[in-house]
């Protein structure tokens, strides 16, 4: 209806207040209507086309439902967990976020996005919306075994592993609940345990690869490199574009020193995510192996640039201006990684050992000292060497 139209209504005193009212109304429910059957066809298509695996024409569907209305939250919702089964985490965390900002009660919206952080590495946004989804909805498993991770890291086990048997005595058969159990036995040194806890993940989630992906990394951990590169076969075939299994198999190759093969697993993963940041840091690794340096510092700098807060990537660009003996470049990116993980000790003892070489003892003594403090095994034993208390 033009507003011109309306200025007419309101001229012609013969029409009553009512009768405009009404034909507003009646006008607004026929748009609206036709805007409601336009996004329903929309999601309706992006759903069908995630059942077939057709991540793209879904993706295009579920923009085209957010352009048709910008305030529909399941919209951004959906597409925030397809991006998230594509381990496009960025992406997803974007998407989950705009869903929050039209429904902050969004409970789906709260467990998923805790989810992605805990796989983004970011634990402290993983509590925050975990502690959210647990409020507005107490009977979410996803939420409670984020907990778990979250104490885990904290290194509060006991903590960590009432939290994951929580999200089991809601569903005793939750496939991630025995995955952070497992992760959590782990890292305590249970390795029967975390072993078994991953096999029930497997057995209970068979069509998700993350008990596969944390096997892998036990038994690369382990340093078991062949176990874990077929362990991650058996994943992918499962899950053909696994960007994590990937990453972990390549590491892996490089750990055997098959640099070309390690390579070829993080080609894959730009191919399906170009602003990888852990492929191109991986990249980078790969290159300061070979000794191929100024190759390594382009690739670190690629991470950087899409990700100006990806702590390891500094970290590793840190260690290879170190092996190039830029020791005032290595120092600055070591403060710049410490500045974004305050509880990285191995860069507190990379400092160190610079502060070492330009014969500053004080220096050397006191960065051993904080990373000692942490738990770092290496600064304990230097200062132990050395005659020095921490």
């Amino acid at each position: 209806m033009s507003h011109i139209f309306m200025v007419d209504i309101m001229k012609n005193k013969n029409i009553k207040h009512i009768t405009l009212v009404t034909l507003l109304l009646s006008t607004h429910c026929v748009f609206s209507q036709t805007d409601n059957l336009s996004i329903d066809s929309y999601m309706s298509k992006a759903q069908n086309a995630v059942k077939l695996s057709l991540n793209d024409l879904a993706i295009q569907y579920y923009k085209s439902a957010i352009e048709t209305n910008p305030m529909m939250a399941e919209a951004y919702f959906e597409l925030g967990c397809l991006y998230t089964k594509m381990e496009h985490y960025i992406q997803a965390i974007t998407n989950l976020n705009m869903a929050l900002e039209i429904n902050p009660n969004h409970a789906d919206a709260h467990e998923r996005l805790a989810y992605v952080y805990t796989e983004n590495e970011d634990y402290e946004l993983a509590y925050q919306h975990a502690q959210k989804a647990i409020e507005l909805n107490p009977l979410s498993p996803s939420a409670y075994a984020t907990m778990g991770i979250y104490y885990c890291i904290k290194k509060e086990h006991i903590n960590a592993i009432t939290w994951c048997k929580k999200a089991l005595e809601i569903d005793p058969k939750y496939g991630r609940g025995y995955n952070c159990l497992g992760f959590i036995n782990f890292y305590k040194g249970n390795e029967a345990e975390a072993y078994s806890c991953f096999q029930k993940a497997i057995k209970y989630s068979p069509k998700d690869i993350d008990g596969y992906y944390n096997l892998a990394v036990m038994y690369r951990k382990k340093e078991n490199y062949e176990a874990a590169i077929s362990t991650c076969k058996k994943g992918l075939a499962i899950d053909p574009n696994s960007i994590k299994l990937y990453e972990n198999m390549g590491v892996a190759y490089r750990e055997r020193k098959l640099y070309d093969k390690a390579a070829q697993c993080y080609e894959k993963i730009l191919e399906l995510d170009s602003t990888s940041v852990k492929a191109y840091n991986q990249l980078g690794i790969n290159h300061t192996r070979k000794g191929l340096y100024e190759k390594a510092i382009s690739y670190y700098e690629k991470s950087i640039a899409i990700d100006s807060k990806h702590a390891p990537s500094y970290r590793n660009l840190a260690d290879t201006y170190f092996l190039k003996d830029e020791l005032e470049k290595a120092l600055v990116t070591y403060h710049k990684a410490i500045e974004l993980d305050p509880d990285d000790s191995y860069s507190y003892c990379q400092l160190a050992e610079i502060f070492g070489k330009k014969s500053n003892k004080r220096k050397q003594i006191s960065h051993y000292k904080t990373a000692a403090k942490m738990g770092n095994r290496r600064a304990q034993d230097w200062l132990q060497h050395n005659g020095h208390s921490w």
